[in-house]
């Protein structure tokens, strides 16, 4: 189950012009929900007690991924920075 949210947001984090990340669970959510079958979900939803548990899990994974695209970026920059300042 974590490896397919871990894939779903890493997907939505990485895409071209996404300006929102603190909102990154609910536009996992949403998918997950509407690709509930293909993805098996099904058991998942209509069970709030679940419900509550998957909404916890893509926050606490959603968090890892942004907190992965956070070092990415500072390394790619820091890196950057490192080629024009040394001659």
């Amino acid at each position: 189950m974590q490896s397919v949210i871990r894939l779903v947001a890493q997907r939505f984090m990485w895409e071209t012009g996404r300006i929102t990340f603190k909102t990154l669970y609910l536009d996992v959510y949403d998918h997950l929900h509407k690709e509930k079958a293909v993805l098996r979900f099904t058991n998942v939803y209509g069970n709030p007690a679940r419900e509550k548990v998957l909404i916890a899990t893509i926050k606490r994974v959603c968090s890892s991924v942004r907190n992965g695209f956070r070092e990415a970026v500072w390394i790619s920059l820091h890196t950057i920075l490192v080629s024009l300042t040394i001659p």
